[in-house]
């Protein structure tokens, strides 16, 4: 999913070239799994479905497969946002 994205992105036009392409995607990507290893901890203490979620993945996972699940989860969540042009509410998301 994360891969994914980019292309959709309003952020990249038509007319850049696609070195320009490919490095909006990677500096995406790592974003995401950056900010998806920030949050981890704190997510995955949380009594929230997604902290049950990031605890039964951690069970059973390397930390860093669950670091990468939750970036792509976080994607999702995001393009979802992005393309129902609609606030994200926490309590509707579960």
């Amino acid at each position: 999913m994360i891969r994914r994205v980019g292309p959709y992105s309003t952020l990249i036009t038509p007319q850049a070239g696609s070195l320009f392409h490919a490095v909006f995607q990677f500096n995406l990507r790592k974003l995401l799994i950056h900010g998806a290893r920030a949050a981890l901890p704190s997510l995955s203490k949380s009594a929230t479905p997604l902290g049950t979620w990031l605890r039964g993945l951690l069970a059973r996972a390397h930390t860093n497969v669950a670091v990468v699940a939750l970036a792509n989860k976080l994607a999702r969540v995001a393009w979802a946002v992005l393309r129902s042009r609609q606030i994200f509410e926490m309590k509707t998301a579960g």
